[in-house]
């Protein structure tokens, strides 16, 4: 019994007597006696994974950057596959120079949990993984004030360095309106927030006078709480049935037209108008600092008993874009109008003027904010709202 250097050679052969008539073999090199030293394959090597420098506490709706390094022994390993995993979710990476890979991690709710980078290993090296604890903590919110004639609201937005996120609207989250006066708290209205993070005072059913109204949101397990003291809720005096006020506006910048908008009209029992984004000057190119002007007529057809309207938290608002084509740093801008004691030369025709280039047309102005990086600012027409209160 041997051992052969080499694979054995299929054969046979036969063992006889010189004679012819001695005992017969007959022998095959298939036997069980006959082996191949075969080189048996090296053993597959170690390996070590390491977390480069891992986030021990994040906020919510951070995705961070997590890196690991694998190597064998003091040599690198690249091309290698790497999960990393925390919360049930994974991000599958590999390794480049140096055995690093590197991946952003998922949105995951606050909590406590382990994030861990994983190495299944191959024919050539052994798997290996690392770990880290990792806290996600709720996310800081912060309302920005939209208070319109409709009265008080505001958006909820998801807060980063103190920095409101338009882009991070908080939706369908409670909240709670504190209508005061003189400090004394004397309604209050939750109020559930739409798609857009925004949550409005509903009709309040108070008499005539001024309310502070106070926004809360107590906060959730995504989110902490914030209160803000919006504007003032005004309530006027109600007016004979049927007395309604028309409104139109307008707006220039560059010696554009300045065309009048289609006109809306505003019951005077509540006084409120809202006219909807119109391009009635076009499209307008401007550059930062550019001065729009803009203002208001009014009429009021059937008005037997009134000298004047009172136009007052007057707000225009004018959605942009960037002409570079970059995305600008907020989608809009506002540009208020001073309260406006509108007389009454003719009730039947718009006062101050119909004219379109008359000055007394223009009761406000503002500049156009630097949104693109001092470049060119695109103004998509624009929409505007009041409290209009004939007097």
């Amino acid at each position: 019994m041997g051992q052969l250097a080499s694979p054995p050679v299929s054969g046979k052969y036969i063992v006889q007597a010189v004679n012819g008539v001695g005992l017969v073999s007959l022998d095959d090199n298939l036997g069980a006696y006959y082996s191949f030293a075969a080189v048996a394959p090296p053993a597959a090597a170690a390996t070590t994974l390491a977390l480069n420098s891992p986030p021990t506490s994040i906020t919510y709706g951070d995705t961070p950057l997590v890196t690991a390094m694998l190597a064998s022994g003091p040599t690198p390993i690249v091309g290698a596959p790497l999960t990393f995993s925390v919360a049930g979710t994974a991000a599958v990476t590999t390794t480049g120079a140096g055995g690093l890979g590197s991946a952003n991690l998922a949105k995951v709710a606050p909590g406590a949990y382990t994030l861990a980078a994983n190495y299944t290993g191959s024919s050539s090296y052994l798997p290996s993984s690392a770990s880290s604890p990792i806290t996600v903590n709720p996310a800081p919110s912060a309302f920005v004030d939209d208070s319109s004639t409709a009265g008080p609201a505001a958006f909820l937005l998801a807060s980063a360095g103190g920095i409101p996120q338009l882009q991070r609207p908080i939706t369908q989250e409670l909240v709670t309106f504190a209508v005061s006066q003189n400090a004394t708290l004397l309604k209050t209205f939750p109020v559930q927030t739409d798609m857009n993070g925004r949550a409005g005072l509903p009709p309040t059913g108070l008499p005539v006078g001024t309310y502070s109204v106070l926004a809360t949101f107590a906060g959730s397990e995504l989110y902490l709480g914030s209160t803000l003291t919006l504007g003032n809720l005004q309530v006027a005096a109600a007016c004979p049935a049927g007395d309604r006020t028309k409104v139109r506006w307008h707006y220039s910048a560059n010696g554009s037209l300045g065309d009048w908008s289609t006109d809306a009209q505003a019951s005077c029992t509540n006084g409120s108008v809202s006219l909807p984004t119109q391009t009635i000057g076009g499209v307008l190119t401007l550059a930062p600092t550019t001065t729009v002007k803009f203002g208001v007529a009014v009429q009021l057809p059937s008005n037997k008993n009134h000298s004047s309207v009172l136009v007052a938290n007057g707000k225009a608002v004018f959605p942009v874009t960037c002409a570079s084509g970059d995305p600008p740093f907020a989608s809009s801008f506002t540009l208020n109008l001073p309260t406006q004691t509108v007389l009454l030369i003719d009730a039947k025709s718009w006062n101050p003027t119909s004219s379109r280039t008359d000055p007394a047309g223009f009761q406000g102005s503002g500049p156009v904010p630097n949104l693109c990086g001092g470049g060119q600012v695109r103004v998509h027409g624009g929409s505007f709202s009041a409290t209009v209160t004939p007097n």
